[in-house]
Formats: C-alpha cells, structure tokens, sequence
C-alpha cells in the first residue's frame, strides 16, 4: 500500500507534513515517517520531527511547510470539508493527488515567486506481464529558478541504499524498492544515515527511540513551472529489473 497525506494539518500533535507518503509492499516497509523521537523541544531529535525534512514530502530552496503559522481556523475546525484532494480508482489503477499553497500556510520562509505545490500519485495495479507500481509527480508552479527536493526516508530495517546514475535501491536480500528519476535526469541524490550536525537520517518506531536509517534527497532545479516525476517499483531479489518507460 502507499499513503498519501493530504488532509489538514490536525488540532494536536500535528506536523508538516502534507503530501507525505508512506509505503509498504512484499511484506516489507519502506517509506515511513521518521516519528516522534520526543516530546522535549530542546532536543535536536525533536525540533526536526516535526518539520517537512523528517518527512517524505517535498522542500523548494530548502524550506518545508510552516501552517503552524497560518490562522488557526483555518486548520484547525474539523467542519470545514477538504476541498483540495483528489481520488480515482479503476479496475487497472488508482490516482490520489493534493496540494499545498498559501491557502494552507506559509513556508519556513519567504520564497518569493512560488505560489504552489502539487503532488499526484498514481498506482498502476499489477497484471499478468507486469508488477504493480507507483508514479509520484510533483509539480512546483510559480515563476523563477528555483531548487525542488523530495525526500524519502527508509525504515531502519532496511539494508543501506545503492545509487547508480537516477536510480537509487535499498540492498536487502528478500526483497527492495526502486526508486528511479523520470524525466530530466537530477542534479543531486544523497543519502544520509545517522547524521547528528545536522540532525537528520534517523526513525523512531517508539517513543524515546532514534534508529539510525536512510534517508534520500533527490535534487532538482529550473525554471517554475517544474515538474518532477519518480518511479516507486518494489521487487524481489537483490537486483533491480530492467525496467522500460514507454509512456507516463
């Protein structure tokens, strides 16, 4: 299964987070949120939590969501119907899609010519002479050059992540997820794991626990309007199929 986040930010325990996704597939978790480490703000654990970089969202020039900011009616009164998301299923595929724009909230700062985030998710069920799969499209519109990040962090269990040209892979010997860049080619993948300064590639399953785990950023940038697209394909065995885009 993949979840989508696309609903308000909530009345407690809230964090920034909208357009999150998790994903579990072949009886494995992959993408998971990082957690909740701590209830203590003065801890670093906790301070990142709570952000759009512990989560697998998307940052343009770095900074996440801040609704934290935005009138407190506007997210906070249940009442009011979540009128930004979209749903479609068929027999042969599935669509979620939401967005993030000043009527949600401000960024963690200015970020002068962006205007809105756009996140669609399509599931393609499995068939007879393929696996199911997912493709992720953000799309960042407004005017400007600007630099796009999506991020996706791993759960704990999984082995260390391999990067080869746009594809990125978790190495465990039962069963992996794919991740590959469609489209124009990135201008950055990363992995973090266990990063302290600054805080990041880590989950917490439990409260009071940080596991060390991966984390990756798949950078990259132009002019908005700009659109990035990813491939999600989990697979059995240790390496990756090959894999042929014919149209998305």
């Amino acid at each position: 299964y993949l979840l989508l986040d696309a609903g308000r930010y909530g009345q407690g325990h809230h964090h920034e987070d909208k357009l999150h996704i998790e994903l579990m597939a072949l009886g494995r978790a992959f993408l998971v949120d990082a957690g909740r480490f701590t209830y203590d703000y003065a801890t670093p654990a906790r301070q990142w939590a709570v952000t759009s970089q512990a989560h697998n969202t998307i940052l343009v020039d770095g900074a996440g969501q801040c609704r934290w900011k935005a009138p407190r009616l506007g997210w906070y009164d249940v009442n009011v119907p979540v009128r930004d998301t979209r749903w479609r299923t068929t027999k042969a595929s599935d669509l979620a899609a939401g967005k993030y724009d000043a009527n949600d909230g401000p960024f963690e700062r200015e970020l002068p010519g962006v205007l809105r985030i756009e996140r669609a998710v399509h599931f393609q069920k499995p068939a007879t002479n393929r696996p199911g799969f997912w493709i992720v499209s953000d799309a960042v519109h407004g005017t400007g050059h600007h630099v796009v990040d999506a991020l996706f962090h791993l759960h704990p269990d999984n082995a260390p992540v391999r990067v080869e040209n746009r594809a990125v892979w978790t190495t465990n010997a039962d069963v992996n997820l794919l991740i590959l860049v469609l489209g124009a080619a990135p201008s950055l993948i990363a992995c973090y794991r266990g990063q302290k300064e600054p805080f990041r590639g880590w989950v917490s399953s439990s409260y009071g626990e940080a596991l060390p785990a991966e984390e990756v950023e798949i950078r990259g940038e132009g002019e908005l309007p700009l659109r990035r697209d990813y491939l999600l394909l989990p697979f059995r065995g240790a390496n990756p199929p090959a894999v042929t885009i014919e149209s998305y």
